[in-house]
Parts: C-alpha cells; sequence; structure tokens
C-alpha cells in the first residue's frame, strides 16, 4: 500500500456558490443539464455523458460555461476570490489561493528545488484554460502537448522529424529526451 501526506488544500471559501445554487444557475440560465460535484477546494461541472461523444461540441459549450461563470461571479462581486477554468471537457472553479502554480510553487520549497529547475506539461495553456497558470512561464520551465498560444510560453514538443507531438505521447516524448543530472 501507498501513503501519501497531503502537500496542501484550500478549503472552499464561500456559502453563497455550492453545488446546489451553482446547478440551477446553469439549468436555468443556460438550459443545460449538468451534474457538479463538490470537493473541499473545488466545484467541478461535468457535462452529459452523450456530450462525450462529440468533442468539437463538447468543448464549445465547456468554453461558453467557463465564460458565463465569470460573468455570474463579476456581478456577483466575488471574482477576486475564485478562478473559473475550462478544461475543454468541463469547467471547474477554485480559490483564487489554490491551484496547480501553488502546488507546484509549495513543492519546490518542500523538496528545496529552484522553480527553474521545474518541468511543467500540461494540454491547456490558453486564457480561462486549466493549465493556463502553470504554463506561463512563472512555475518552472513549461511545455505543452496541447495548442499553444502566441507568446513566449509555453514550448511545444517535438519529435526527432520535427513534427509537434501532441497528448500523452508528447509527455513521454519529452521525458525520453530531457537529460537529468
Amino acid at each position: 500500500t501507498y501513503h501519501f501526506d497531503r502537500l496542501f488544500e484550500v478549503k472552499w471559501p464561500h456559502k453563497i456558490i455550492t453545488k446546489d445554487t451553482l446547478w440551477a444557475f446553469i439549468k436555468n440560465r443556460l438550459g443545460w443539464h449538468v451534474r457538479v460535484v463538490q470537493q473541499n477546494h473545488a466545484l467541478v461541472i461535468y457535462f452529459p455523458k452523450w456530450s462525450y461523444l462529440f468533442p468539437i461540441i463538447l468543448k464549445r459549450i465547456s468554453s461558453r460555461t467557463q465564460k458565463q461563470l465569470v460573468r455570474i461571479l463579476k456581478k456577483m462581486g466575488i471574482e477576486k476570490q475564485f478562478l473559473v477554468l475550462d478544461s475543454g471537457i468541463g469547467d471547474i472553479i477554485i480559490p483564487k489561493e489554490s491551484g496547480k502554480g501553488k502546488a507546484i510553487q509549495r513543492w519546490a520549497k518542500l523538496l528545496g528545488i529552484p522553480l527553474k529547475d521545474i518541468l511543467v506539461v500540461g494540454d491547456q495553456a490558453g486564457p480561462g484554460k486549466n493549465d493556463e497558470e502553470i504554463l506561463s512561464g512563472r512555475y518552472g520551465v513549461p511545455f505543452t502537448v496541447g495548442r499553444a498560444p502566441k507568446g513566449d510560453f509555453p514550448l511545444s514538443i517535438f519529435d526527432e522529424k520535427g513534427w509537434k507531438v501532441w497528448g500523452p505521447n508528447g509527455t513521454l516524448e519529452l521525458i525520453n529526451r530531457v537529460k537529468f543530472g
């Protein structure tokens, strides 16, 4: 069996936004039937199972939902407390003081590793996407196995022939090419 210690966790900070109120908002305002799961530190929005058969449509719905959620948090005056992120297959609302970047920062400090020596890989780098924070260049050396937005970061991964490598194969390609030590 494995044992692990939680690196850090940020508890859900707000009583106004619950899974029930979020579900009702999405259903009544947007007309979409979703499943909302409340974790200790996040609200996760899942779309109906059938929508995963149509990735292009799902990506649009996920992006549109993320934008609508950002608008409603602004209307409520609590947008500075939360991040609303789009993974392309669902959405997540987390407290601003949590997130992947903060976890990488704490992990580096715990292990005594400079942030500049950490390799970070993600697939959703654009604005409002779930890997935007860690692929910004503020947390280690960022590589993307997805579409790269304009700018210096994240870096794309290419194979020996110069072709961009996507998804899990891109991660494996990067690991195989990196020289450690």
